[in-house]
């Protein structure tokens, strides 16, 4: 298979889904076994080992963290998981509210130029 081929585009087994391809230096990678891929994800949630020091990355004595299992508890997992797509839903959280605020704030602008017309066209003076 060259890189210009199609078919290494595509996953190679039907329960895999939509999976995007992972280009190495010499073109695409073969594909992956299931169990390759669960080994994969199972150290990817893995914690930092500290290989020097007596202290772990987040300042605590060596041997006094959570451990492997803490780790690796399904709610870890699923905030690692949305952690990946909170971000743009943040950003597009942080567009809607600046663009409600500006529409407010020009609301508000035409309501006072409004206000301070009818006041000054009356006939009746201001009391």
């Amino acid at each position: 298979q060259t890189q210009s081929d199609p078919s290494s585009l595509r996953p190679s087994e039907p329960s895999s889904g939509l999976r995007r391809p992972q280009f190495g230096p010499r073109g695409p990678s073969p594909p992956r076994s299931s169990e390759q891929q669960s080994q994969a994800s199972e150290e990817s949630f893995c914690p930092p080992r500290a290989t020097t020091g007596l202290f772990d990355n987040i300042g605590s004595p060596i041997g006094n963290g959570p451990g492997r299992a803490a780790n690796l508890d399904r709610h870890i997992k699923l905030f690692r998981r949305e952690q990946a797509t909170f971000l743009s839903f943040d950003a597009y959280a942080r567009v809607c509210l600046a663009g409600c605020a500006s529409q407010m704030l020009l609301a508000f602008a035409y309501y006072f130029v409004a206000y301070t017309n009818q006041r000054l066209t009356q006939k009746t003076p201001v009391r």
